[in-house]
């Protein structure tokens, strides 16, 4: 008979044993116990088009759009009818149906202003276990920070809906298209397109307790690289992190807005998050 050691797949038929451990693991969920926010305007714009907020254990970063008027509006309002409608979702929400609602919320608003265009990228976490749900449309990323016997590691979650980006992933030379004048950073999604061609990514990340998550808008990476946001990240706690980041990015140049969100993930124990 071939014996199975520890490390080898095999499974479990004990019910008891699976209720035990559903209980377990009911008893400690996984949830944010620690987490941080900062934000800034750069050091070479006068208004800050960034915003953050949350709820519970949902956090959402927004980048309104520059060069269309009402970019400020546009990543407050996404920000406040998205969390307003996951809230009236309950347990199980329908995230691309929510979001193509702040869609039209956002364009309404803008209607009702006077604002012909507007555009803010949308990017958010919620957290409640092993599984973490990403909901993104823009170049606004998220990021998982780890730490492992052999060091830590970061790994990018999403992938930005910028042309670029839909190029590389096409095996388009880029080259090609930066010589024609194609703006590689424009964006192919975010709110404030038309609903007919709005691209809306919801992820399942896996977590383990102990990790981190980044959401950050585009402020940040673009004046910092991997390895500085992997050391930022492993700082004392996550509201230091974040500061850490933005201050960063202002003294890497501050071209843009940035922000940043870190929570930290662990057993919660049913106690609520700090931040």
């Amino acid at each position: 008979m071939l014996e199975l050691d520890d490390d080898d797949t095999t499974p479990t038929e004990n019910a008891s044993v699976l209720r035990e451990l559903a209980a377990t693991l009911a008893a400690f969920p996984l949830g944010v116990v620690q987490w941080g926010a900062a934000t800034s305007p750069g050091t070479r714009r006068r208004i800050n088009e960034d915003a953050w907020g949350h709820r519970g254990e949902v956090f959402v970063v927004a980048d309104g759009m520059g060069g269309r008027s009402g970019g400020t509006m546009a990543a407050r309002t996404a920000i406040d009818r998205f969390l307003d409608r996951v809230e009236r979702a309950g347990g199980q929400p329908d995230w691309r149906a929510i979001v193509d609602r702040v869609n039209t919320d956002v364009l309404s608003v803008a209607a009702s202003r006077g604002i012909e265009r507007v555009g803010t990228t949308l990017l958010a976490v919620a957290v409640g276990g092993p599984i973490v749900t990403l909901v993104h449309l823009g170049d606004s990323r998220a990021y998982r920070w780890s730490r492992s016997g052999v060091g830590d590691r970061l790994d990018l979650l999403t992938h930005d809906h910028n042309v670029r980006a839909e190029l590389l992933s096409a095996g388009l030379d880029v080259r090609d298209y930066r010589d024609r004048g194609v703006a590689l950073h424009g964006l192919t999604s975010f709110i404030g397109l038309e609903h007919e061609v709005l691209r809306i990514d919801v992820l399942a990340v896996p977590v383990r307790a102990g990790d981190r998550i980044l959401l950050c808008t585009d402020g940040i990476y673009r004046q910092l690289d991997d390895d500085q946001l992997r050391i930022a990240l492993a700082d004392a706690h996550p509201r230091r992190c974040a500061e850490r980041l933005v201050e960063q990015a202002e003294q890497a140049g501050g071209r843009d807005n940035a922000t940043a969100v870190v929570l930290e993930l662990g057993l919660t124990n049913g106690e609520g998050a700090h931040g």
